[in-house]
């Protein structure tokens, strides 16, 4: 997530992300998670991050074309 919103300048929020993950680490030695259930946890991650932005450029953007478009009487 740090690569999608340049968060190293937030050092607040750098921290948080390095404790959360820390954190994350020792949850998995102590359950022992094997390396493929990891990769598949990151990328479940990533893909609903990328859905959340996807839907929101979704909102911002193709809608209200959309409606200009199909609906012209219709105002912003």
């Amino acid at each position: 997530m740090e690569e999608f919103h340049q968060l190293e300048t937030n050092l607040q929020v750098k921290q948080f992300l390095a404790d959360t993950r820390k954190y994350l680490h020792q949850m998995i030695r102590i359950v022992n998670i094997k390396e493929e259930i990891l990769i598949n946890i990151q990328i479940i991650a990533d893909l609903s991050y990328a859905w959340e932005i996807i839907d929101r450029l979704n909102t911002v953007v193709f809608l209200p074309t959309y409606y200009r478009r199909y609906f012209p009487q219709c105002t912003f």
